[in-house]
């Protein structure tokens, strides 16, 4: 495996070493140099060896890993988040439900740079006005960008994630076409 793939499967990793370390908040180039700070000192801790089992994680083409789940970003064609869902239903999957959001973020914002700024992901309040579910039934707890969500136009009723914020997540009226972010559901794992 070449340096600067080893380097982007670990990322994800260093993320984590930098939340856990103390709250991160400002751009994703922000978050990009302070996480690639703790790479020497995590790889060379025990602390690696209690996450090694999120590298054995095979993802089928044409979806990739980001820690121990599997997902597949569409920037070609923007779609409704219904029309979204369907769409990453038969890839034998369903719109993200990442466990590690901001793993997920930094992934995304570093691989597709000039890519969308908006991708759907698999939470909506459509059940519930005002309680945002994940498709799990998860109540989604953390990420939001300031003051969301808002339901600003009286249905914003999907969720979306910004890749140039950080936190990232918004609601949106769930009709507005985007790109968004498919998550492989034979690889996923229950939130804990």
């Amino acid at each position: 495996m070449n340096s600067s793939r080893s380097n982007l499967l670990l990322f994800p990793f260093l993320l984590l070493i930098a939340f856990r370390l103390r709250r991160v908040q400002g751009s994703a180039e922000t978050l990009i140099e302070e996480a690639m700070e703790e790479l020497n000192v995590w790889l060379n801790s025990d602390a690696s060896e209690k996450y090694r089992h999120l590298l054995s994680v095979e993802c089928p083409p044409p979806y990739f890993r980001v820690m121990s789940e599997c997902f597949y970003v569409h920037t070609n064609h923007h779609l409704s988040w219904t029309q979204a869902r369907t769409f990453c239903q038969g890839m034998a999957g369903d719109l993200a439900q990442p466990r590690h959001l901001n793993a997920l973020l930094a992934v995304v914002a570093e691989k597709y740079k000039s890519g969308p700024s908006h991708l759907w992901l698999g939470a909506s309040d459509l059940e519930t006005e005002g309680t945002f579910r994940w498709l799990s039934g998860d109540l989604v707890t953390s990420g939001w960008r300031e003051n969301q969500p808002d339901d600003a136009e009286g249905d914003e009723d999907c969720l979306e994630m910004w890749t140039a914020k950080f936190p990232s997540l918004s609601d949106k009226q769930c009709h507005l076409n985007s790109a968004f972010i498919c998550q492989c559901i034979g690889i996923h794992q229950h939130r804990p």
